[in-house]
Order: structure tokens, then C-alpha cells, then sequence
């Protein structure tokens, strides 16, 4: 029955298509018989076009690869030119996320587009190592990984279609349909190009650069799949508050119970969070015009250890109140609970 057409999704982390080789028609060995001085036997023949096929169609991958800011394989320096994702595969270019590669299946060629090092271990499991350096859960980074594999499979597709190779999809075990370009082929590349360029400035960002530009729902999300995976200890999560007895700003360490001193609150600031209405001495603050620079701030000199969320914020991902207890200068035991619908611990504005 033959070997059927191959596929593979490399563990979850890529997708490949399949390239129709040479075809070896009788016609077209007749018509080479016609204008060879020295002709060859036809399976040399059919040696040569298979050879030529394969330098035309990674000269073309690797081509494309180029135009989406791929490094070619040769400046990579894979060991002996395998693909890092699949050793049956050969690689041809990469870049920090994806590496390309090809194989030969029978009479034809597979491409596979695919994750490289540290992508592949954090889509396949290793999630909380993925937290620390990415600050954003795995899952949400999943879905802009998978639009790069299928935007770059697509591109590549194109490039090859354009210089008239046949690109195919399985549709069964043994079967599978031609590709075709939907719309201007130069104008879909462009989107492409923008789409890749876009999705890899995402991907590539570092944990403290995601953790400064996050909003509010980015933040309960990440605070979500660190309380989920019981992994703590990944980041420092932290609360901000204005302690009135002190009359300063402090972060509240969640896991390790305890203030961190912050210092840098303008006068401004300070007057802003007097105002504030006051649970046991302290005033949860918001994320707002005027906390914004004082904690962005705070988040740059912590380079991505660190997470700070509002109470709600913490309310929401959490799912319970937010208790805070330290010993006072008598050393009596304080014990400051922020519920769900304590309307006094909540900022101005906020409400149930």
C-alpha cells in the first residue's frame, strides 16, 4: 500500500506539508533523449532532476526564510545539519523561536516548521520555567506561537507555489489535496511578513518587559496560572499599600508575608494616597495616572522577579480575601483581612 503521506506535529510544537518531488514522466526522459549529447541511463536521469528538485526547493525555503528575518542554517551551525526538532529532518534556517527543515518521504519532500530549544521544553511542560523568564502564561503564549508556525508554513508554501512546486495536505492516511494561493500571492506575503514580524516581537519579549506593559486582566491572568501551578517562588508577587501610621509606601510580599520597602514616592503621590480610604492603618492602592510611574518604576529595578497586583486584582485570580499580618511595635499580632466586599479597603472607583 506504500508508506501514505507523512505528518507531524512535533510533540505539539510545529506542523509540516508535503512537496510533490519530480514526477519522472516517460515524456519527459523522451524529450531529454532528444537534446542530450551524452545521454544517461534514465535512472541516473531521474537521479539528476531529484537532485536538482532538492537544491531548487531549499534554495527557495531558505530564500523565504530570509525575508521573515530567519537566520540560514549554515550561520546557525546545527551539528550536522539535523534539525534541532526532529533529527530525521535537515535543517535550512531558524530563528530564537522556530527552526525549518526538510526530509524526504519516498518521491517527495516534507517541510516542518517547528520549536527550537527552550520553546519546545516550555510548550510541552515546562510551564513554570516558561513563568519566570516570559511572565505570561504558557496557554495565552500558545495561541501567537501557533499563528507564527501557520503564518510561516504558509509563507514558505507560497514561495515554493510561486516557482511552480507543488505544495499538498493530507486529507487521509494515503491521500491529500493541493494547496492553493488564496488571492495576490505578493500580497499575502506581505501580510505574512508583518503578521511574523508582529507575532515574533511578542514571543520574544522577556518576562520584565511583559510584566511592565501588562494591564489589569494580564495580571490576574498571570497571578492565575502561578497560583494554579503552585509555583510561587518564581516571582516575588507583591501588593502596594500606603501605611498611614508610617506614612509611606510599602509592597506587601504575599508568599513571604512581610513589607518591602519602597522608596521614591513624590509628594504628590504621598498626598494622593492620604486620601485613601484606610483598613487597619493601610490603603490598598491602584493601578491610576498617578501610581503608575511610582510602580513601573519599582518594576524595572526588580528586571521581571517581581509581579505587583492590586487587591482586586488579587481577589479576582485568587478567588478569596487577602490577609495581612505582622507584629506592631508592642509586639502584638495585627491582622489586616481585605474582603471580597469590604467596600473600605477597596480604591476609590472600584466597586463590587
Amino acid at each position: 500500500m506504500g508508506v501514505g503521506v507523512y505528518t507531524s506535529d512535533f510533540d505539539g510544537t510545529g506542523k509540516t506539508f508535503l512537496v510533490s518531488g519530480p514526477l519522472g514522466r516517460d515524456e519527459d526522459f523522451e524529450e531529454y533523449l532528444k537534446d542530450a549529447d551524452e545521454p544517461v541511463s534514465r535512472e541516473t536521469w531521474m537521479q539528476d532532476e531529484y537532485d536538482d528538485f532538492n537544491v531548487l526547493l531549499i534554495e527557495t525555503v531558505e530564500e523565504a526564510a530570509g525575508e521573515l528575518g530567519f537566520n540560514s542554517n549554515d550561520r546557525r551551525g546545527f551539528t550536522a545539519d539535523r534539525a534541532e526538532f526532529d533529527s530525521d529532518f535537515v535543517a535550512i534556517a531558524g530563528n530564537d523561536v522556530l527552526g525549518i527543515g526538510w526530509r524526504s518521504w519516498e518521491h517527495d519532500f516534507v517541510i516542518g516548521v517547528a520549536a527550537l530549544s527552550d520553546w519546545h521544553g516550555w510548550l510541552t511542560g515546562d510551564a513554570d520555567d516558561f513563568l519566570a523568564n516570559k511572565g505570561w502564561p504558557v496557554e495565552q503564549a500558545r495561541g501567537e506561537y501557533e499563528e507564527l508556525v501557520d503564518a510561516v508554513s504558509e509563507y514558505v508554501r507560497i514561495a515554493l507555489m510561486q516557482r511552480g512546486i507543488d505544495c499538498r495536505y493530507r486529507t487521509s492516511g494515503y491521500t491529500s489535496s493541493a494547496y492553493e494561493i488564496q488571492g495576490d500571492a505578493d500580497t499575502r506575503k506581505a501580510e505574512l511578513r508583518s503578521k511574523v514580524e508582529v507575532l515574533m516581537k511578542s514571543l520574544g519579549m522577556e518576562a520584565s518587559s511583559r510584566i511592565l506593559a501588562s494591564n489589569s486582566a494580564q495580571r490576574v491572568a498571570l497571578l492565575k496560572e502561578i497560583d494554579s501551578l503552585g509555583v510561587t517562588d518564581v516571582m516575588t508577587i507583591a501588593v502596594p499599600f500606603y501605611d498611614a501610621d508610617e506614612d509611606h509606601l510599602l509592597l506587601w510580599d504575599i508568599e513571604k508575608n512581610r513589607p518591602l520597602m519602597v522608596s521614591g514616592a513624590s509628594p504628590e503621590l504621598l498626598e494622593h494616597a492620604r486620601s485613601l480610604p484606610r483598613s487597619g492603618g493601610l490603603a490598598p492602592l491602584e493601578w491610576n495616572d498617578a501610581t503608575d510611574d511610582f510602580l513601573k518604576g519599582y518594576l524595572r529595578r526588580r528586571a521581571g522577579d517581581t509581579l505587583i497586583v492590586t487587591v482586586p486584582e488579587y481577589q479576582e485570580a485568587i478567588g478569596d480575601s487577602l490577609t495581612i499580618s505582622y507584629k506592631d511595635d508592642d509586639r502584638e499580632t495585627v491582622v489586616i483581612e481585605f474582603k471580597g466586599g469590604d467596600q473600605a479597603a477597596l480604591p476609590p472607583g472600584v466597586s463590587r
